[in-house]
């Protein structure tokens, strides 16, 4: 039994798929099976029931792949900590954000951090918060900032705690009908073409949430990739939208966007830090940590 064939073994059980192991560890399906055999033949014991070609966890592997969790964090550890120990000059900071998070809010304090810590090294990955929590889960990097979820409820692994607030708002261009209004009643919304961004986008997810809680169910919108994106087709007059107040603070400054208030619609989502439960940060790490949550 080696640490790979264990690596193999929790791929496959996370994806639920065989050949999507193989995407993620980039090598071919027959591979992954051979390493799963090995491991089988190693421990003398079968760790997958197997019905045609569908092959399913069986009480065996359920026990090899809780211990396989421990075994691959610990393992994690351990590699942080060698780096560590054999890059004291160039140390590491790893970690995942959502997209909004990642671009308008932490950003700011990456720059400051470095002009005070300009020795250590920091990755951190933009996605989306499917993604994200996944990766966290996988030990890709060490925590990771995201919004609200019910998601998380997937992941009993990982602890939150919480970040700051983040309001948003109905903006809407200079030229739109609304933009002298003193507010709007939210079944409006019903007649206006709604730009949103991407179906996984946790912003996207929160107001459709809050928006069905009140009622409304949007019929016409128009899918765009990010808030940049978003932001542009409102300034030309392609639609409304709700985003972020801190990702428009300029266009609303300028006047290129206008908020106008949804009555009795308060707009405020909490965003959080999380991590693996029993997580270890370096020093430097929790330094970042605390640089972010205390300001």
């Amino acid at each position: 039994m080696n640490i790979e064939q264990l690596k193999t073994l929790y791929t496959v059980v996370e994806y639920d798929s065989f050949s999507k192991a193989s995407e993620v560890l980039f090598c071919s399906q027959p591979a992954i099976s051979k390493q799963i055999k090995s491991l089988e033949k190693s421990l003398g014991f079968s760790l997958f029931d197997r019905y045609g070609k569908k092959v399913v966890l069986n009480s065996n592997g359920k026990i090899v792949y809780e211990h396989t969790k421990k075994i691959l964090d610990e393992f994690s550890e351990m590699e942080r900590k060698l780096l560590e120990f054999n890059n004291p000059l160039s140390p590491l900071i790893s970690f995942g954000a959502t997209n909004f998070i990642g671009v308008h809010v932490v950003t700011p304090y990456i720059s400051k951090f470095k002009e005070n810590h300009p020795e250590v090294s920091i990755s951190f990955t933009i996605d989306f918060i499917p993604n994200i929590l996944k990766l966290l889960h996988l030990n890709k990097f060490s925590f990771a900032f995201i919004s609200e979820s019910n998601l998380l409820s997937e992941y009993p692994d990982i602890r939150t705690e919480f970040f700051r607030d983040d309001e948003l708002i109905l903006v809407v261009s200079p030229n739109h009908p609304w933009a002298t209004k003193d507010s709007i009643n939210i079944k409006d919304l019903n007649n206006e073409t709604f730009l949103v961004s991407q179906p996984n986008s946790a912003i996207r997810k929160f107001i459709e949430i809050q928006l069905a809680t009140n009622g409304v169910v949007l019929n016409n919108i128009y899918n765009l990739y990010n808030i940049e994106g978003i932001k542009q087709s409102i300034i030309n007059g392609h639609g409304i939208s709700i985003l972020p107040k801190k990702a428009i603070t300029s266009e609303l400054k300028y006047k290129l966007l206008i908020e106008v208030p949804i009555e009795g619609l308060n707009l405020k989502r909490k965003l959080f830090f999380a991590c693996k439960k029993n997580k270890h940060f370096s020093p430097i790490e929790k330094s970042f940590i605390q640089s972010l949550l205390l300001t």
